[in-house]
């Protein structure tokens, strides 16, 4: 209900009494979640609305309000941002932080923020996955402000000096595409690749990135490389992508090639029957339901036709 009044507040023009209804609703569900459940996302739902309402009512009021005004609403959402109450909800206390950077036009509110930013920093370790996670959001929160009200110069300069993390990487690997600049981005995502080996996610973002950079630079033999590596991680989408880097008549050796090791594998994955009924090799399909022979429920459709008898043995 008090949503709803602030919504109608920014339709009024009474931006300042809808940030201010946001930032009372705000802490009391965020205290709310010590002792409710909300399996059923509806406290999650309504921290989720009490932002959008104050970043709504800044946006459509920012060009209106006096400096005056915008340092006491600045003030305000700041003195939540860094209330214990956000402790071990961190990614909160930062977007209500993140909500401040339309202020940062304002020289003397841009180097309050800035400082906070720099003091939260230097709160985590950076021992622990999790601490580490919630710097590389401040980061970002610098970023977005020195993009704003900066050079791009500057932000490029930012972007590199914290390239070993990940979002910044893919920013500068982006900058690079868009510049056609594919050398580079082989470059950056090969270091990505070494750098984050442990996350199977990140590194085959790399991958895939490098795939477009050696398009790009018309490396044909590089394409079928990558692809294949992407093929392998168990992708099926790329399995088209990879033959289409083929001709015709040197498609079937590679086929067979990654038919064989996936065959050699002691828990055969679900790529290599995707592969199977795509090449129609359903003598293959057979034998592997043979294997498992569970498997015929699902892929008897594909062989009933040529496989009837054996089909019917297999079900019995």
């Amino acid at each position: 209900m008090t949503l709803q009044k602030a919504r109608e507040q920014i339709k009024n023009g009474q931006e300042k009494t809808a940030v201010d209804l946001g930032l009372t609703v705000l802490p009391m569900v965020v205290d709310m979640l010590q002792f409710t459940d909300d399996s059923g996302g509806e406290v999650g739902l309504t921290i989720e609305e009490s932002f959008n309402i104050i970043n709504d009512a800044l946006a459509s009021s920012i060009k209106k309000i006096d400096l005056g005004t915008q340092e006491k609403l600045f003030q305000a959402i700041m003195k939540e941002a860094t209330h214990k109450r956000y402790e071990g909800w961190d990614e909160w206390r930062i977007r209500l932080m993140e909500s401040c950077i339309i202020f940062c036009h304002n020289e003397s509110i841009r180097e309050q923020l800035e400082n906070h930013i720099q003091k939260l920093t230097k709160q985590y370790s950076k021992g622990s996955w999790y601490e580490r996670y919630q710097v590389t959001n401040l980061k970002q929160l610098q970023l977005q402000i020195i993009e704003l009200f900066d050079n791009s110069q500057k932000a490029i300069e930012f972007i590199h000096e914290y390239i070993e993390s990940s979002p910044f990487r893919e920013k500068a690997v982006n900058d690079y595409l868009e510049k056609e600049d594919y050398q580079k981005v082989v470059e950056l995502c090969e270091a990505g690749i070494e750098h984050d080996q442990q996350y199977r996610g990140l590194v085959k973002k790399w991958k895939e990135y490098q795939l477009r950079a050696y398009e790009g630079l018309g490396d044909l033999e590089q394409q079928q490389k990558i692809a294949l590596k992407l093929l392998y991680g168990g992708d099926f989408s790329y399995y088209k992508t990879l033959k289409q880097l083929y001709q015709p008549d040197e498609w079937q050796e590679i086929l067979t090639k990654i038919l064989t090791k996936f065959e050699k594998q002691h828990f055969v994955p679900v790529i290599y029957t995707d592969i199977l009924i795509e090449e129609k090799r359903y003598e293959k399909l057979l034998n592997y339901c043979k294997e498992d022979l569970h498997s015929i429920r699902l892929f008897y459709p594909y062989l009933i036709e040529d496989f009837h008898d054996e089909v019917e043995n297999l079900y019995r």
